[in-house]
């Protein structure tokens, strides 16, 4: 028996009483107890029992019963005769449910350990308030921890039932949830899962070793829970502006009373907030907007007390309009953090039929606002769809529809009836069952390639989406291909789109003194012109025009857009000088703001920087040297906090870093051996090594390679082209030439392909540069094409990697962010390839 472990539960529960319990009479009695507990430790018949004397005060039998729980199965010698004593029989076993009505005669489920190391956050993070005053972690649970009509939250929180159901997930059984019901449990279930909108947290699951690396320590070992619960959902008034069928029969709006009682139960949640509250969320139930309870909680509650906590609305979004802003939520809109709204439809028709009372052209009205609006700048926006009968069919243009006003996630869930609805109607409504009509036809509905778009969270459809996928893809793909996992593979997606980032816009010290003050890469691209007829430049940006990285709404804006059209990480290029940063500062604050919230690595351009792109090839900038292992160690440091960010990509779980010319390091092997062993040391598991314009990545130390520039060697007949002045101009080949040659290239065992939108870098050379001439999207969405067919065929999705040349390389003229000319048509051929021609090659 492990007699430290048990003292170190009894102490931990002792201290816990103490911090919630007021009573000192009560308090002494628990002492007595540990006490008790402690000494039978160590002699089991020591300790005279009192069976006639049942516990009865709430805080007292909450320390014995959680002490219970967290001892089960298997309590040492004489605590469960203890427990049985003051307790009652069976009162503190662990499945004591006898003993805690609100358990009795409640369905429990078996998982064997499907479960095991995975915890469900909400009975340690959350709870949502029911019209009746119940508490409840779980809206699918059929039970309540508590009432606040009776009990204050903190009481509600460490009361018995919450111990049992926290010790439920602690120990994997998850024996009082429905996998049927829960998102999470079926992502879970189909393997190893991490969701990348995850808005919906809690009502996510994570690995024990996740939470741990978070600091959520408590929730997996025995540590304390906190006073009160995190996040606290208001759902304790139904009233609402619409009759939507799938929720209500009719209209509901609060009587003057039961509105009275609400606001009552309400203030008692709120009193507690400087225990522990953070978030608070209005209202799953009803609209918060027609609430007259939420209405006058938003107006009337002292806000500037508590200027950290964090709101979310969930919405039919009819009332959700500029006027609602300034009025009804002007005291809380700067703690908004997320807006759901429920719109289930796409076409006026549907919408009429699921949203009774509601207006369609409105509603898009109100969306478009918020869409447009200075609020949306510092919150999530989810759009939200009951699937049923009515609707399903709609399902793809739903997230175009998101898509085209910009929202963070759009998430669909199965219909669930509320009471609204007999069993022999519901059956026909809901469409996910197999007893609907509708459900062969739902189920090629779910085939939609828009439907694994990264935005979309499929909610409790996640299981029978993934299902139906698999069993009608020809080939067979491995759960983790279409389930975002540890492969990094995210849902839906042919292969990884990784982007090369350059960092060089916006000034620095040394580009003023060697080029002039306010020198960036903006200043080349700007005063570009074109040198022989057909000639297209200078290039304009459009969306983001002449930006400034320093600047982070631009960051954010670029990882945005990015994550709209597939690309999946920003590789930065990153310059290390023997100690010496160049360009660091955009990188830095991504680093050290966490924001955007956009997956990322690195590449080291390891280069002797010369004016040979602005015709002054002789003039030594600053020099690459090598001086060391010190060195290397130094420059391993400075990116180790990098490397740990959860943002960090990682290749076959460790952190993937590009080498720009591993021929140019003295001894490579050196460098990257001494970076594994000091990468091993941190706990990184190793560095991922990718070597840029080589194919025999080992000889380098290197675990893959990616070319650099394969126009250089297609070997392509140059175009003879008319100057414009002069005499001279630069070496032009035909982009479809390239896209042939690519065609045939082969790739070594360990290379990735490289994808360039275009080529000309003629504002840095001048007539000494290179354009490849007649690109267009048609055309890099066929060089990306056979890319991705190439990759495809590995079997492990871990190496199934698309690099792109180049995010932003303006100056280069090979830039996926929008120019004039071409808008957004590079970027919508990249997501038709990435995600369409997924569907259109294997199915």
């Amino acid at each position: 028996m492990n007699t430290d472990h048990y003292l170190q539960l009894v102490m931990s529960r002792m201290a816990n009483a103490i911090r919630t319990c007021r009573d000192h009479r009560t308090l002494t009695l628990i002492k007595k107890h540990a006490a008790a507990l402690i000494s039978l430790l160590h002699d089991a018949q020591g300790i005279d029992l009192c069976p006639n004397t049942v516990v009865t005060d709430l805080a007292e039998k909450t320390f014995l019963q959680s002490l219970a729980v967290d001892v089960s199965p298997s309590p040492p010698p004489g605590w469960q005769a203890y427990f049985d004593a003051y307790l009652g029989v069976d009162g503190g076993c662990p499945g004591g449910e006898a003993a805690i009505p609100s358990l009795v005669n409640i369905p429990t489920y078996s998982y064997g350990d499907e479960f095991s190391g995975i915890i469900c956050p909400n009975p340690f993070l959350y709870l949502e308030l029911h019209t009746n005053g119940d508490l409840s972690p779980c809206c699918y649970l059929p039970f309540s921890i508590g009432n606040i009509r009776q009990q204050s939250l903190e009481e509600i929180w460490h009361s018995p039932v919450a111990r049992v159901l926290r010790q439920s997930i602690k120990d994997g059984s998850y024996r009082y949830c429905d996998k049927r019901k829960c998102a999470g449990m079926q992502k879970i279930g189909l393997g190893e899962y991490r969701n990348s909108t995850a808005y919906q947290i809690p009502y996510e699951l994570f690995c024990s070793s996740e939470l741990i690396s978070r600091g959520l320590n408590f929730m997996v070992e025995d540590a304390l829970e906190g006073r009160v619960p995190r996040i606290v959902s208001f759902d304790d008034d139904p009233t609402c502006n619409l009759a939507c069928p799938s929720c209500r029969t009719s209209l509901y709006v609060a009587s003057p009373q039961e509105a009275a009682t609400t606001y009552s139960q309400d203030m008692a949640v709120l009193d507690a907030i400087p225990l522990g509250v953070e978030e608070l969320w209005f209202s799953g139930a009803g609209d918060p907007l027609a609430s007259s309870v939420y209405r006058r909680i938003f107006a009337e509650f002292d806000w500037n007390r508590y200027p950290t906590i964090r709101i979310r609305i969930d919405t039919n979004g009819m009332l959700l309009t500029e006027g609602s802003f300034s009025a009804v939520l002007s005291r809380v809109v700067d703690k908004i953090f997320l807006i759901a709204i429920s719109v289930d439809a796409v076409t006026p028709e549907s919408y009429e039929i699921i949203r009774k009372g509601g207006v369609f052209s409105r509603l898009l009205s109100n969306l478009e606002g918020l869409a447009k609006s200075e609020y949306r700048k510092h919150m999530q926006i989810v759009l939200r769809m009951i699937v049923q009968v009515s609707n399903f069919k709609e399902m793809g243009g739903f997230v175009e529809l998101g898509k085209s006003l910009g929202v963070d996630t759009v998430a669909f869930s199965a219909i669930s009836n509320w009471g609204t609805f007999l069993e022999d109607d519901f059956k026909q409504v809901a469409v996910h069952t197999p007893d609907s009509v509708e459900h062969h036809a739902f189920l090629q509905t779910l085939l939609d390639v828009r439907l694994r778009d990264p935005i979309v969270d499929m909610g409790n459809l996640t299981a029978l989406f993934h299902n139906n996928l698999t069993k009608h893809l020809k080939e067979q793909i491995d759960v983790r291909d279409v389930v975002h996992s540890g492969t990094i593979l995210p849902l839906g997606k042919r292969a990884l789109a990784i982007a090369f980032y350059l960092p060089q816009f916006h000034p620095i010290p040394e580009n003023d003194r060697w080029w002039g003050k306010g020198f960036t890469e903006w200043t080349n691209v700007g005063k570009a012109v074109p040198l022989f007829e057909g000639h297209y430049q200078p290039h304009v940006p459009a969306d983001l025009g002449y930006y400034d990285l320093r600047v982070p709404e631009i960051r954010l804006e670029q990882a945005e857009m990015a994550r709209r059209y597939g690309v999946d990480a920003f590789c930065y290029w990153h310059y290390w000088f023997a100690g010496h940063q160049l360009l660091e500062r955009p990188f830095d604050e991504v680093v050290r703001t966490g924001q955007p919230d956009f997956p990322f690595c690195l590449g080291w351009a390891n280069q002797t920087w010369s004016g040979i792109w602005h015709g002054a090839p002789d003039r030594v900038l600053i020099e690459q040297t090598y001086p060391g292992l010190e060195d290397y160690k130094a420059h391993f440091d400075t990116l180790l906090p990098a490397f740990r960010d959860p943002r960090y990509l990682r290749v076959h779980d460790r952190p993937l870093f590009v080498i720009y010319a591993p021929t140019n390091l003295p001894d490579a092997c050196l460098f990257t051996s001494y970076w594994q062993q000091l990468a091993q040391e941190a706990g990184l598991g190793g560095i991922y090594f990718v070597a840029h314009n080589v194919r025999n990545p080992e000889t380098y130390g290197c675990q893959a390679c990616v070319d650099n520039a394969p126009f250089v060697s297609m070997n392509a007949p140059l175009v003879p082209v008319i100057p414009l002045s002069g005499n001279s101009v630069p070496k032009v080949s035909r982009y479809e030439d390239l896209v042939l040659y690519l065609k045939q290239y082969q790739l070594s065992d360990n290379e990735y392909p490289l994808v360039v939108p275009n080529w000309d870098n003629t504002p840095r050379s001048g007539s000494n540069g290179f354009v490849l001439q007649g690109s267009t999207p048609e055309l890099f969405g066929e060089m990306l094409e056979d890319a991705l067919r190439k990759v495809e065929q590995r079997k492990d999705p871990a190496d199934r990697i698309v690099f792109i040349k180049a995010w932003n390389e303006w100056a280069e003229g090979n830039h996926l962010e929008p120019d004039l000319l071409h808008g957004h048509a590079y970027l919508q051929a990249l997501y038709k390839a990435l995600l369409h021609g997924a569907s259109r090659h294997s199915s």
